[in-house]
């Protein structure tokens, strides 16, 4: 990863090395800034946050402007119906949804582009046979990839990992069939619900699956050859893997002991030749980690974290550039929705002071924080919606 610090990680190139256990677990560096009542100039807070909101008749989307704190509906033309996948463009500009309606005995789904500054693009899902599933943007901003249709269910035996790049803008595609060999019985459990083996990274270069001898393996797609695998059942049969941001590096958990603190949590990053760093123990009870992701700049790495001193859950950040844990905020609701540019992000908070899981519709605050300047500002009024996405102003 650009700017890590070399002297801090330890740096194998073999899979079989990666084995070897750092000797001293980290308690974290240090915690998130405390939130402060009134905005702070120096944050420059610009775009809005999307919102999904669960009503009886189905979801709506309201967005809320960072530059004046009010709510605004989206989409208010649209059927009542339901959002599915979504999945925000990297540099913010584009949300990319699935909404699905009824219309008497038949539903009917579209893909819906929504930009920043309030431009809509709607393609009806339906004629495109594809599986009711978005696998992401790509790095181009320019792209979707899409989990094509199975015809027959003995083709999602037989190759559960093509996709389709689909250009929205243009509505051009193409199928994309990968060379390596894969497994029709190990799944990713992230993967599982939809049915996939696979991940690819965010310009389809590279691929990470698991094969049929219980082993990962990160795939050049361009060059067509294997770059590293990873032979260990243990953590392998866990992995939720994430390719950062650029599609350069590839991270995954690895479960790590020092004796005395039990099963703690090790970052492994697999970079584009196939070089492996590990981290040091980073945080305790690795059983209780979920959710791992990258921030939008490749800097930090974060992920959920449920303290066994008192049930909450925590955000926890590492830190890539220094080696640095850093145990944000507790008694959080969900993941957090971060800025296009990496160094902020929003997210919702449970009652301070209250039990780990409060009623689900009181209780909750909102804070934003800036990674840069070591500040976060208390939104005067907490979302009572879901935060999915913040966009830029605009293309």
């Amino acid at each position: 990863m650009p700017g890590a610090s070399s002297s801090s990680l330890v740096t194998t190139t073999h899979a079989q090395t990666v084995t070897s256990e750092p000797k001293h677990a980290t308690q974290p560096a240090f915690s998130c800034p405390a939130p402060e009542s009134h905005l702070p100039q120096e944050m420059g807070l610009a775009g809005k946050i999307v919102l999904l909101s669960y009503t009886e008749s189905g979801n709506k989307l309201y967005a809320l402007s960072l530059t004046d704190l009010k709510l605004a509906s989206l989409l208010e033309d649209l059927p009542n119906g339901i959002f599915g996948d979504f999945d925000v463009s990297p540099n913010g500009n584009w949300l990319a949804l699935l909404h699905e309606s009824s219309m008497g005995a038949r539903a009917s789904h579209e893909l819906i582009l929504l930009s920043g500054d309030g431009q809509t693009h709607i393609t009806p899902w339906d004629k495109q046979r594809w599986t009711l599933s978005i696998a992401g943007w790509l790095s181009d901003n320019q792209h979707l990839a899409i989990w094509p249709p199975f015809d027959d269910r003995r083709l999602l035996l037989e190759r559960p990992d093509k996709i389709v790049v689909y250009n929205p803008f243009t509505h051009q595609q193409k199928l994309i069939a990968p060379t390596f060999h894969y497994t029709t019985e190990l799944l990713f459990d992230y993967w599982r619900r939809v049915g996939h083996s696979v991940v690819y990274n965010a310009d389809l270069s590279r691929a990470v699956y698991l094969d049929d001898e219980y082993t990962l393996v990160v795939w050049d797609i361009a060059q067509s050859r294997e770059l590293w695998r990873w032979n260990d059942p243990i953590n392998v049969l866990t992995q939720n893997p994430v390719w950062s941001p650029d599609g350069h590096h590839l991270a995954l958990t690895k479960v790590v002991t020092d004796g005395q603190n039990g099963p703690w949590i090790s970052i492994l990053l697999v970079n584009s030749s196939g070089a492996v760093t590990q981290s040091r123990p980073l945080i305790p009870s690795a059983e209780l980690a979920s959710d791992m992701r990258w921030s939008p700049d490749g800097r930090y790495i974060f992920f959920l974290w449920r303290s066994t001193e008192n049930e909450l859950l925590h955000l926890v950040l590492w830190d890539a550039t220094g080696d640095k844990v850093i145990d944000c905020v507790a008694n959080v609701a969900e993941l957090p929705v971060w800025s296009p540019a990496g160094s902020q992000f929003l997210i919702r908070l449970r009652a301070s002071g209250g039990a780990a899981t409060p009623d689900p519709d009181t209780g909750l605050e909102t804070i934003i924080v800036d990674m840069d300047l070591q500040k976060a500002f208390r939104l005067p009024n907490p979302l009572a919606d879901e935060p999915i996405a913040w966009m830029a102003a605009g293309p």
